[in-house]
């Protein structure tokens, strides 16, 4: 018997009921010879109903999963075992949202459901730690069908990636990225070594001044992430006052190379004084302008706004662009970004020391009619009644 759930952005919602899965179970676990093979693989493994639930799971699956006994994850499908975070997101449960549209373990499902072979893809899972931080795992994913007794059922088998994917996004963002920076300073200087216009010359060396200025701070910023992951910075709480703390944040903003042709406008707001680490809440706002400006066409306006409201500090960014939909699902995954593949740490980066950090969250909102607005809601602290003592 089938439970029906209608509701679905992606793959089929409708499950079996627990007697069907208890039955399903049986069968596959009183064949020895089948059960014995998936033991003794050595990744994790689950065997997957047609409805993509869970009826075995192999003991490197259940020593992963940290579970007393198969009974706990007997029914569930793939996301609400490793506690996706998208699992939730809709009644029906995995693979019936939006953001699983994207999923490359769903994605394989289907298509080994499709074709009836072997299909591999690779999957990012977002899972909500203790400390409410989402930890992004990477995972290469193989399905393959295996007929049993009149059913259909399909192998699934998990291998963590995340070490590999990470080395490969730091080779194509941060190398890549210092390689076309060193190769732009040694061009320039290529010039200056042949051009005798004294006024040329100066106008050369100021490029060169803001090049080796980017690359130092592209340096920092990889240093600054590394630190934020391994959670090894040391919050320092400090009195800030609002108008004077976006005043000075656009000012390090004016000779980025984003920011030219880009009008930057300050909302008006009245001013308030708050606590909170300034170092780390100036990078999440540098940033925040920077994508914006990314984002803006030339001669476009960028707003920047700072209030205090419902005991919430919230700074908003806006510019003029819309994100699609689909990318909309990905914007604060680790290493996506809109610029090519293995690009794009900034608004990870942006989300894991607000929430980590400065106690808060950031998001968006993006429709093709009002633009993008970047959010950064940090708790109010008084700076009257706020021990700032180290």
């Amino acid at each position: 018997m089938n439970i029906n759930n209608t509701k679905t952005h992606f793959a089929p919602p409708d499950r079996k009921d627990y007697k069907a899965i208890v039955k399903e179970a049986e069968i596959f676990s009183s064949n020895n010879e089948v059960s014995s093979v998936i033991d003794a693989i050595p990744h994790k493994s689950v065997i997957l109903n047609e409805e993509r639930q869970i009826i075995y799971a192999n003991s490197a699956m259940l020593e992963f999963s940290d579970v007393k006994s198969f009974s706990e994850i007997l029914g569930k499908r793939l996301g609400e075992l490793l506690a996706c975070i998208h699992s939730k997101d809709m009644e029906a449960g995995c693979g019936t949202s939006k953001n699983c549209r994207l999923c490359g373990a769903g994605k394989a499902i289907m298509e080994a459901q499709r074709l009836n072979r072997l299909i591999g893809d690779e999957c990012r899972i977002c899972k909500m730690t203790k400390e409410n931080i989402i930890d992004y795992r990477d995972y290469e994913v193989k399905v393959s069908p295996i007929g049993l007794d009149d059913y259909d059922f399909y192998l699934l088998t998990i291998n963590d990636i995340s070490s590999k994917e990470r080395v490969k996004n730091l080779e194509n963002i941060f190398y890549h990225d210092i390689k076309n920076l060193a190769g732009g300073m040694g061009g320039i200087i290529h010039l200056l070594q042949n051009e005798n216009d004294r006024e040329v010359k100066k106008e050369y060396v100021t490029h060169l001044k803001d090049a080796s200025s980017m690359l130092l701070t592209m340096i920092d910023s990889q240093l600054e992430l590394i630190h934020a992951e391994r959670g090894d910075f040391k919050v320092v709480l400090s009195p800030i006052e609002s108008s004077s703390f976006v005043d000075s944040t656009l000012n390090q903003m004016k000779n980025h190379p984003v920011s030219k042709n880009i009008v930057f406008k300050i909302e008006e707001h009245i001013p308030f004084g708050f606590v909170t680490d300034l170092r780390l809440i100036s990078q999440v706002a540098i940033n925040m302008i920077k994508n914006a400006a990314e984002a803006s066409e030339d001669n476009s306006t960028v707003g920047i706004a700072i209030k205090l409201e419902e005991n919430q500090v919230i700074l908003t960014v806006h510019n003029d662009g819309y994100i699609p939909e689909d990318i909309q699902h990905q914007i604060f995954n680790y290493s996506f970004s809109t610029k090519g593949s293995g690009r794009g740490i900034g608004t990870y980066g942006m989300s894991l020391i607000a929430k980590r950090y400065l106690e808060g969250d950031i998001h968006f909102e993006s429709d093709s009619v009002n633009g993008t607005d970047f959010i950064l809601e940090i708790p109010f602290k008084d700076i009257d009644s706020y021990d700032i003592t180290p």
